[in-house]
């Protein structure tokens, strides 16, 4: 009941296309041929079974859009959270 499994969808754009991007944590800037940054998706895993216990493991996976060329990686990040309340 406590738990969860959570599939998150994302699309990013600019409003205009531009050769940089600001406040963000990658170190790839678009060409600024497209608007089109690309797509994300992550995968979030939430557990609260235990009393005072919270656990969350995220996986993420980004596409990268036109904006960024046809040669640009995906990009992968994962985290685990554990949060004990005594």
């Amino acid at each position: 009941k406590r738990s969860s499994i959570d599939l998150v969808y994302h699309q990013y754009r600019q409003v205009q296309a531009l050769d940089d991007l600001r406040d963000v944590a990658i170190d790839l800037d678009p060409e600024g041929d497209s608007r089109f940054l690309g797509e994300a998706v992550d995968v979030i895993i939430g557990y609260k079974e235990i009393k005072d216990l919270k656990v969350e493991f995220v996986f993420g996976i980004f596409f990268p859009g036109r904006a960024f060329g046809p040669d640009a990686d995906r990009a992968y990040s994962g985290g685990l959270e554990i949060k004990y309340d005594f």
